[in-house]
Parts: C-alpha cells; sequence; structure tokens
C-alpha cells in the first residue's frame, strides 16, 4: 500500500506543476496495483514476490526523476539525509 500513496502524491505534485504525464503514469500505476490487491485480498493467489517490489519501487523512483527534466519533482524532503 506504501508504494500507492507514494505515486498517488507523485500524481498530485505532477499535476500541480503541469506535468500531464507523470500524473498519468502515477496514477495508472496505482490502478495497477489497487488491481493487484483486490483480486490477490482474500487468499493470496498471486505472489508478487522480491521482483515485483524492487520493480514498483524503481518505477515510483524513475517517475520523480525522468531523463527529459532536469530537476526531479519537487519534495518536502530538501535536506540530505
Amino acid at each position: 500500500m506504501c508504494v500507492v500513496m507514494i505515486l498517488m502524491a507523485t500524481a498530485y505534485v505532477a499535476n500541480q506543476v503541469g506535468d500531464d504525464t507523470v500524473a498519468t503514469l502515477a496514477i495508472m500505476g496505482a490502478g495497477a496495483v489497487l488491481g493487484f490487491f483486490f483480486w490477490n485480498f482474500p487468499g493470496g493467489l498471486i505472489f508478487l514476490g522480491d521482483g515485483g517490489a524492487y520493480f514498483l519501487g524503481f518505477y515510483a523512483a524513475e517517475l520523480r526523476h525522468p531523463a527529459d527534466r532536469p530537476q526531479p519533482l519537487p519534495s518536502r524532503r530538501s535536506a540530505p539525509c
């Protein structure tokens, strides 16, 4: 569920800065994850596994920094940790 929140937050920020492509891709990704959860809920029929979790993390991170934009989308955390 964390990736759904991350993707929806990315869609919101992308919509606010006018990047419709990233907003659409983030909403589509969140919809795909929610669809996976819907079909997988009661019995765990489909196994996402490590590969799926790594892909979802890569997808969420890559939406934040596409190659055609010089800076990543703004976020609340600006200081390095």
